[in-house]
């Protein structure tokens, strides 16, 4: 059965902001539009104000363990008044798009100088995050066994650990934290979101 898993609102909430106004979901990743927020400042996790009404923001939360927290609000690098930036959102891995259908700027192509020349032109925005990097190692005894497999690995990879025992010494099994996670030769990690600590055990 479903159940309302949080409740989202904007980390500066005002009046009439719209947020929700779009919405986008990957993974463990939401980015909400608020078209009508009303803050002047530019760029990532930027100090609210009030001086641009309608100029329009962007938010991303994050999911851990089934709760959800802000990462980030973000704003047009030329946040302008009736921007409505916010008013579409889309989020794919580490990148995030926002379109801001009202921006006035005739400018053209990528990364060009913005102007006030050409209302209603609109505009779109591009965000980045680098993906993190996890560790993922395994102890072990060298006398009676090798593993290969571990490394840094970008989030959200799959980590294959495997383990080969030498001759005349038989594979226990995968531990972590003192805990048996299987017998078996090969480990793998579906779905790597922190650090992860192995030992392999042979005797």
């Amino acid at each position: 059965a479903w159940s309302q898993q949080a409740y989202l609102k904007a980390s500066n909430a005002g009046v009439n902001d719209f947020f929700g106004s779009s919405v986008a979901i990957f993974g463990d990743t939401l980015v909400v539009g608020a078209e009508r927020e009303a803050s002047g400042t530019a760029g990532v996790n930027s100090t609210p104000n009030e001086s641009a009404d309608k100029a329009g923001a962007a938010y991303v939360f994050v999911r851990s363990s089934n709760t959800w927290s802000q990462q980030a609000y973000l704003k047009a690098s030329n946040p302008g008044e009736s921007d409505n930036f916010g008013t579409s959102v889309a989020v794919s891995g580490t990148t995030i798009a926002v379109g801001a259908v009202f921006e006035a700027s005739s400018a053209t192509g990528v990364n060009s100088t913005s102007d006030e020349s050409a209302n209603n032109a609109g505009a779109a925005y591009i965000f980045a995050c680098p993906e993190p990097q996890f560790l993922v190692k395994a102890k072990f005894k060298s006398k009676r066994g090798k593993v290969r497999g571990v490394g840094s690995f970008n989030q959200g990879s799959k980590v294959t650990l495997k383990a080969k025992p030498k001759k005349d010494r038989k594979f226990l099994g995968w531990f972590e934290n003192k805990k048996l996670i299987t017998k078996k030769k090969k480990l793998v990690i579906k779905n790597l979101t922190a650090n992860r600590s192995f030992v392999a055990k042979f005797k």
